[in-house]
């Protein structure tokens, strides 16, 4: 019976995939990791309770690792820093990379195991021998534009039993094993850490971080204050206090005078940008003349796109269309819905 370490959150969608996986003849060994304690209804105790009633009922092991210092190292600082320095940080993809899959990696080997599974919507496929995630059946929910920086190393062990399946199934499957749904933790969120608090309250508790109000510039013509400049992302639109008779996104921001700048959509967009720090996951040269294509954000749509290498660094372009750049964010490119490759999105 092949043996499996299975991230568990005490959640429906790592719930579900136990049950899949138990029910698909696999040995499971549940691995909750505690990277925050936090205060709200979804906090660290509840979830490990949570987790520890269902691998009970399922006759499944069952550990609960302390991993507080590594994510806070690893997570926690590079928000604040990345912040600090005027980016928009991607948490959920650092904290994939640096500590979910990283332990969850090491303990598959500590315990010969033959796998690692997790509640992710995506899937796996093999192409020119490499083991490369890919879109998971549920579009809408899913979640490869997180996983894009996992290496060979660990996607050779990988599986997703929620690939072929739908979001909507997930609470069947779980009342059809017999167990409680209103026992069942909620959703995840993107930022688990902050919990009620906006992200300048986080950031204020957590390090002193504090920033006063700016300026809010269009041109060379103030329009009104913001609220600090890390709190506005490139290319955002919503809460900007203005008065202009056209919508405006902002464009730049100055960290030394904290200043926002901010600008109609078509000076904001960029046709190219630099694809910094890629990671492939296949030779660079078999994508030549393959029909490629770019997410830029979790929830954006799939844009297609041109690649090459200039003088040492690769340039992603985008055919047709022109997107909101932003600075701290991942960039993944797909090739027929693998994961070929990523990055991080920097400004030409």
């Amino acid at each position: 019976m092949p043996k499996v370490i299975l991230g568990l959150s005490g959640g429906i969608d790592s719930t579900a995939a136990l049950i899949l996986l138990l029910e698909h003849g696999f040995e499971p060994h549940c691995i909750m990791l505690r990277v925050y304690d936090g205060t709200s209804k979804c906090s660290a105790e509840k979830s490990a309770r949570l987790a520890a009633d269902i691998t009970k009922r399922l006759g499944v092991p069952f550990e609960l690792i302390d991993v507080r210092k590594e994510f806070r190292e690893q997570v926690l600082d590079y928000f604040y820093v990345s912040y600090k320095k005027g980016e928009t940080p991607n948490p959920c993809v650092q904290c994939n990379l640096k500590i979910k899959f990283r332990y969850l990696s090491e303990i598959r080997q500590e315990k010969g195991a033959d796998f690692i599974a997790t509640g992710h919507y995506a899937k796996m496929n093999l192409f020119n021998g490499k083991h490369l995630i890919s879109c998971s059946r549920d579009i809408k929910k899913d979640q490869t534009y997180f996983l894009g920086f996992l290496g060979e190393e660990i996607t050779r062990y990988l599986m997703f039993p929620l690939g072929s399946y739908l979001k909507e199934g997930m609470r069947k499957i779980i009342s059809e094993a017999g167990l409680p749904l209103p026992e069942i933790a909620g959703e995840s969120q993107d930022l688990c850490f902050t919990e009620d608090k906006d992200i300048p309250s986080f950031l204020e508790s957590e390090y002193g971080f504090r920033v006063d109000e700016g300026d809010l510039v269009f041109g060379s013509k103030k329009l009104g204050v913001h609220k600090g400049y890390p709190f506005y992302t490139i290319g955002q639109r919503k809460r900007l206090s203005h008065n202009y008779h056209l919508p405006l996104y902002v464009r730049e921001k100055d960290i030394e005078s904290n200043t926002v700048y901010i600008d109609l959509k078509e000076n904001t967009e960029s046709q190219e940008f630099i694809f910094s720090n890629a990671v492939f996951h296949v030779d660079p040269g078999c994508l030549d003349g393959q029909e490629l294509f770019v997410k830029l954000r979790h929830r954006g749509e799939k844009i297609k796109c041109g690649l090459r290498k200039e003088n040492g660094t690769y340039r992603i372009s985008l055919e047709g269309n022109k997107a909101m750049i932003t600075p701290g964010q991942a960039a993944v490119i797909y090739f027929k819905d693998m994961v070929c490759a990523a990055g991080w999105q920097k400004r030409s």
